[in-house]
């Protein structure tokens, strides 16, 4: 697969851990919202759904900084007018239109793909976000607007984990069990294996 260039223009701090970039895109570049792109840095590779619309004139990445990291300490602390090397689009997590009721559930920054969906038009969907902070619900006051129903899920002092893989799951499955009646959906998970074990297993 052909190597593309692009340049950091624009970064913005969404937490304290998580941080959006805006890069430049290639002329004739087209993805489908869901898919990733694939940054080479160095001796690694890193995997990144794009956040912005397949229309957009530029290309946006939703990150979490990983302290101990090789790629995302230096994204996070690029000079603006770095250049930067990808392979793309890669990936099939793409939505398929159905009569029946979108239902999106994540974890983290496995909100992104559904970003783009519904910058694309998307519309209609159901959307759980669990994270570990309040701080955490990134894009909250888009989505707020954009979904029929948004529901954020962050759980007490008591119950939260040290990261995102403690994070309690039966949240989510509580607000299943109350608030999607019986009847066929479309669903669509991205985030820690086990949110995606359980919300499969429910």
């Amino acid at each position: 697969m052909q190597t593309l260039s692009c340049e950091l223009i624009h970064r913005n701090w969404l937490s304290n851990t998580t941080f959006e970039v805006e890069l430049t895109r290639p002329a004739g570049f087209e993805f489908i919202s869901g898919q990733n792109l694939c940054f080479q840095y160095k001796e690694v590779e890193r995997y990144f759904a794009v956040s912005s619309s397949p229309a957009d004139p530029h290309i946006k990445l939703c990150v979490y900084r990983i302290e101990t990291g090789i790629f995302t300490p230096f994204l996070a602390s690029a000079n603006i007018g770095t250049q930067l090397t990808f392979t793309g689009p890669h990936g099939h997590f793409i939505f398929h239109p159905s009569q029946r009721r979108p239902i999106f559930v994540a974890t983290g920054t496995g909100i992104v793909p559904f970003l783009s969906m519904s910058r694309s038009g998307i519309k209609g969907f159901t959307l759980l976000h669990l994270v570990p902070r309040e701080i955490d619900l990134y894009y909250k006051d888009y989505f707020e607007k954009a979904a029929e129903v948004y529901k954020p899920c962050v759980p007490d002092s008591k119950r939260s984990g040290k990261d995102m893989l403690e994070l309690p799951v039966d949240m989510i499955l509580d607000f299943m069990s109350q608030h999607l009646p019986t009847k066929p959906y479309d669903f669509y998970l991205c985030g820690n294996q086990s949110m995606i074990r359980d919300v499969t297993l429910f």
